[in-house]
């Protein structure tokens, strides 16, 4: 797989994932996979790729996607792969903020959602108590959102056991409501 998406990438300027943990697969462990000339492909891709708010931020130096979000009141999870394996820290908060969202501190906001794929499957109670620990700590807020799919299922599975109506979007889904 991993040789496989070295090919459909190989011709791409830039690569730019919605994704904290799947940017930072391929920029932290694809070339640690992968030995000779397909290392070297690995390490090249892996300099091109980018968690989508980075891209944004860092690549196209863009600060401001319109005001779509005046008057909401928004909390941001840090995603473990996004924060800790790429630093992507300030950028999703920043692009929230310049879009008129208030950004709710969130005493849980780098804290784990307890997913970590097979994770949450091999410890299911340990997963389940991660996620509501965040849950517990969370604020009143208009929305939750995260650059990982993952964490958002995670925490909006937990939030639909435990009655909790607050919706779970995805970064890219709200910045595009910042647009409109």
């Amino acid at each position: 797989m991993a040789r496989h998406t070295l090919d459909v990438f190989q011709g791409a300027e830039h690569v730019v994932l919605p994704s904290g943990s799947c940017a930072g697969m391929l920029r932290r462990y694809y070339p640690d996979l992968l030995d000779g000339a397909d290392r070297g492909r690995a390490e090249e891709l892996a300099a091109r790729t980018w968690e989508l708010s980075q891209f944004l931020v860092r690549v196209l130096g863009v600060g401001d996607l319109g005001a779509g979000l005046a008057g909401k009141r928004v909390a941001y999870h840090h995603g473990c792969h996004a924060l800790r394996e790429l630093g992507v820290r300030d950028e999703p908060v920043d692009l929230l903020r310049a879009a008129g969202a208030e950004v709710v501190a969130w005493e849980a906001d780098e804290e784990c959602c307890g997913f970590g794929g097979l994770f949450s499957v091999k410890l299911p109670a340990v997963s389940a108590g991660m996620a509501d620990r965040k849950l517990d700590t969370l604020p009143p807020v208009d929305m939750v959102t995260s650059a990982d799919g993952g964490c958002l299922m995670q925490m909006s599975g937990r939030a639909r056991r435990r009655g909790i109506a607050t919706p779970f979007r995805h970064l890219a889904s709200v910045l595009w409501e910042a647009v409109s």
